[in-house]
C-alpha cells in the first residue's frame, strides 16, 4: 500500500472493501474456566453493537470478553 496520505489509516481501523465506511478492530478473547485467557480472535466490524452481534452469532454461549484497544466493550457469560 502506497504513503499516500489517501491511504494511511487509524491503527486499529481499516476501511471496508468498496464502502468507504470505517471499520474498526475488536479482539475477543476467550476464558478458560479458571478466567485466564484461553484464546484470542479477532473481529472487525463498523460499531460496538455490530462486533456484539456478530460474537454472538458466531460464538453464542461460550466465556468471552469483547475489547477494542484498550477499553473492555462486553463480558459474556457462558451459558
Amino acid at each position: 500500500m502506497s504513503d499516500s496520505p489517501l491511504f494511511r489509516r487509524t491503527p486499529g481501523a481499516s476501511v471496508g472493501a468498496g464502502r468507504g465506511r470505517r471499520v474498526e478492530t475488536y479482539y475477543l478473547y476467550h476464558l478458560h474456566p479458571n478466567g485466564r485467557f484461553a484464546a484470542r480472535d479477532i473481529i472487525r466490524a463498523e460499531d460496538d453493537a455490530q462486533a456484539e452481534a456478530e460474537v454472538e452469532r458466531l460464538y453464542h454461549g461460550y466465556a468471552m470478553e469483547l475489547w477494542q484497544g484498550p477499553r473492555k466493550v462486553k463480558t459474556f457469560e457462558l451459558r
